[in-house]
């Protein structure tokens, strides 16, 4: 099981070795929490943005992701609309508390860890909530 924490800065990588990107954010289906891709920041002198769509994803783990070849990044803007079915990790709320970490498991959001504030987090430690009871 990957947590948020793991995956941002996470290496992209050809199968050569060669690093296209890191890992920014994630994208996923608000009411399953399937992921459906990543968003990745790459190289370069200016700043520039591009999705990954988890079918182009050939093995991931905590030393990178394998893409098949760099053309599977698809350059986007930095504020460009999702559509209403799916949320950016930034952006999950919850009534239960600050959101510090997800847990994936399998392609999709397993779990979220919630946080009170620092004096709930030392006398009662922080919860974690199924993806579908946020």
């Amino acid at each position: 099981m990957i947590s948020g924490k793991q995956l941002h800065g996470l290496k992209v990588l050809t199968p050569e070795g060669a690093v296209v990107g890191v890992i920014d954010d994630l994208i996923a289906e608000k009411q399953t929490g399937k992921i459906q891709g990543f968003i990745v920041n790459l190289p370069g002198l200016i700043s520039a943005t591009a999705f990954l769509s988890v079918r182009d994803i050939r093995s991931m783990d905590l030393a990178g992701i394998v893409i098949p070849r760099k053309k599977c990044l698809k350059r986007m803007t930095k504020d460009q609309p999702l559509g209403c079915a799916l949320i950016r990790i930034g952006d999950i709320e919850t009534e239960y508390g600050y959101i510090t970490d997800i847990l994936l498991d399998d392609k999709r959001i397993s779990a979220v860890e919630v946080s009170q504030g620092i004096w709930s987090d030392i006398c009662q430690g922080r919860r974690t909530i199924p993806w579908d009871k946020r």
